[in-house]
């Protein structure tokens, strides 16, 4: 298990082709990828399923994720099948090819041969009614953390952050059904050559949507947006609901097999509420007790409970206010710098190509940097922005709007407060045995990067020439 670990972290060192393989290209501009993989599974079709992985994957890949844990599986049924009967179950992509299980067992000597046999009337009936079955499930209202989305769902809606975007599982497990929610922020307040509209989005339903669109709707409440009914090429219902806020495009989708979905979606999707656009000012505290600051009660939030980048933005009319906190914890270069301050703002100003910009220090306690330029040159719109950099955390504050004393209001209204930070305990380090007060859980004691214990099954004289790797590991750079 250690070494399965150690051979899957390696592999992904370096995964995929910088470009996939022609054939399969032109395969993936007619089919959906995910579906044609699916699809190559459920037919049995290894060869294809094979050649797919050596068209996408490096040879690099192969040899760790596939050859090398073939081989060492392999050798284990092996073993094992001298004395007695196994079942085992593997990855579909370890059977075919010259490496593959199959081929290896072959040269082991064993026969092999696929259960292919035909399904009899009783056996398909029970089948059928299985999959027919759905067990009573419940639903209960929940929310999103920042409470700008309600609905009824199978489970609290935790929330996921990646590469920019939030998004929530649901799932009804005991049915195969699921729930998911995805929030994409469109930052239509700051300079953009087009806005993301739900007719730019309209065109790509054929495209995105699997299947065919039964049915296509016209939401107008409380958000425009779009209802879509769609069955996949299994016979699977799904449904999704697109709307467009002020601050983001939400995508919510349920799917189930069969027609799971046409007989339990009502109750979901005519329990959706949102947070509806309102005037004035809240006191907003951050996770921990770590700061506050007045804000517009109409916000949303990004991944504002847990670890990382963290983004708060609301609107109160035509005015946008957001603020952004990103943790750098720099072990190599321990210092804070007040250019860092400013490099936040003129970089902000930058990526939108904005060159005409003022700014100017702030704040003696850390160090702050403020900047004011116009949005575009058509636009009576300034943005203001205020950089803050202390104790390797570096916020980014930003009004966008015609009044300048709003954007003060608004900078001088960030405090600092005393953290209140829970879940601490004594942690005891696994290698070097320090010990330290903290709320993150230790590391794993093995280094799946460095693998060099040898198999159980090796030949011991291999241990002086193991011994002598394990020693360059040291001496070597990699």
């Amino acid at each position: 298990m250690e070494e399965s670990r150690y051979l899957v972290s390696k592999a992904q060192r370096n995964a995929r082709k910088s470009k996939i393989d022609p054939w399969l290209t032109k395969l993936y501009e007619k089919e959906n990828p995910y579906l044609v993989q699916e699809n190559t599974y459920r037919d049995r079709n290894l060869s294809l399923l094979d050649s797919i992985g050596a068209a996408s994957n490096t040879e690099y890949f192969r040899e760790n994720m596939l050859y090398k844990r073939n081989a060492n599986m392999v050798h284990v049924l092996d073993s094992l099948m001298q004395s007695q009967t196994v079942f085992a179950g593997v990855g579909a992509a370890h059977l075919p090819g010259k490496k593959g299980m199959l081929k290896m067992l072959e040269d082991e000597g064993y026969t092999v041969k696929p259960l292919v046999s035909k399904q009899s009337s009783v056996a398909q009936t029970k089948k059928e009614q299985i999959e027919d079955y759905i067990a009573p499930t419940a639903i209960k209202t929940a929310s999103t953390p920042d409470g700008f989305l309600t609905i009824k769902a199978f489970t609290d809606l935790y929330e996921f952050y990646y590469s920019g975007q939030k998004y929530y599982i649901s799932p009804d497990m005991t049915n195969g059904a699921y729930l998911t929610i995805s929030r994409f922020n469109t930052y239509d307040y700051l300079p953009n050559e087009k806005e993301i509209s739900l007719d730019r989005l309209d065109n790509f339903l054929f495209e995105d949507i699997p299947g065919d669109i039964i049915k296509k709707d016209v939401l107008t409440s409380p958000y425009p947006g779009i209802s879509i009914l769609n069955k996949t090429k299994k016979g699977d219902y799904q449904k999704y609901h697109i709307y467009k806020t002020p601050l983001e495009v939400i995508v919510i989708k349920f799917a189930g097999q069969k027609d799971y979905v046409l007989k339990n979606e009502a109750p979901i999707f005519n329990s959706i509420t949102f947070k509806t656009p309102q005037s004035g000012f809240d006191t907003f505290t951050s996770t921990y007790n770590k700061y506050q600051v007045n804000f517009p009660k109409y916000y949303t939030t990004d991944n504002i409970q847990n670890a990382g980048q963290k983004l708060i933005q609301g609107t109160i009319g035509s005015d946008y206010y957001f603020l952004k906190e990103v943790a750098y914890n720099d072990v190599y270069y321990i210092e804070e710098d007040k250019f860092e301050a400013k490099f936040i703002v003129t970089n902000f100003y930058k990526d939108f190509e904005i060159e005409d910009s003022n700014g100017q220090y702030k704040n003696n306690k850390y160090y702050s940097y403020e900047g004011v330029a116009k949005k575009d040159s058509t636009s009576t719109e300034n943005i203001h922005l205020k950089s803050i950099v202390k104790d390797g955390s570096y916020f980014l504050m930003g009004y966008v709007g015609q009044t300048e004393s709003k954007a003060t209001d608004f900078f001088n209204s960030f405090k600092f407060k005393d953290v209140q930070q829970e879940g601490f305990e004594k942690i005891i380090d696994t290698s070097l045995h320090f010990s330290v007060i903290t709320n993150t859980k230790a590391s794993p004691p093995y280094d799946y990067y460095s693998y060099s214990k040898p198999k159980d099954y090796e030949e011991k004289q291999n241990a002086p020439h193991t011994i002598l790797n394990q020693t360059n590991r040291f001496l070597l750079p990699d």
